[in-house]
């Protein structure tokens, strides 16, 4: 017999044994498509956007993250660092940045007051109303709608709101303040 003859021989008993495998594993390929069909979000961009709030909104209440930071000083770029993001929506959330020796900085805010401290200087910051140093009402508040997206532009931002790049740019007034 010759090399030909075997691999003609080979292929025509394999073809029928793979045709057998697929057709095994095809039914359960095709049940586990009709289990979980592809979502088609349908609606105007608003209607889209407030459906997703409401599930940010509601992971927001209790999240954590793994983070990883760089910082840089002008063209230095100082060591990475590994960090810990924790949120509890609405307006509390908590960093610790570690360092090679323990924790480098711990920020938290709460609503209106900042706690910061800094283990190896062995500094504290604690501002009860952080609005009267830093200018701005709220930071808990702020930090979280801007870490989990829960920001809720009124009606007028959205009719007035304009492409950059791939982009939707959204402005709006609110209690003195701009927000984009």
């Amino acid at each position: 017999m010759s090399a030909r003859a075997v691999s003609h021989a080979g292929v025509r008993l394999l073809a029928p044994a793979l045709a057998l495998c697929w057709l095994a594993a095809a039914p359960r390929f095709l049940r586990a498509q009709e289990h979980h069909p592809p979502e088609l979000t349908s609606g105007t961009r608003i209607e889209r956007y407030r459906a997703l709030l409401a599930q940010r909104e509601a992971r927001s209440a209790a999240m954590s993250a793994s983070l990883t930071v760089w910082a840089a000083h002008g063209s230095d770029r100082l060591p990475g660092a590994q960090g810990d993001l924790l949120v509890a929506g609405p307006n509390r959330m908590r960093l610790r940045i570690a360092s090679m020796f323990g924790t480098a900085l711990d920020l938290g805010l709460a609503g209106d007051s900042l706690r910061a401290y800094i283990p190896a200087w062995k500094t504290g910051l604690r501002l009860d109303s952080a609005a009267e140093s830093l200018g701005f009402e709220a930071p808990g508040d702020r930090m979280v709608s801007a870490l989990c997206a829960t920001w809720r532009p009124p009606d007028s931002a959205w009719k007035s709101a304009s492409w950059q790049d791939s982009l939707l740019r959204i402005a709006w007034l609110g209690a003195g303040t701009r927000w984009r």
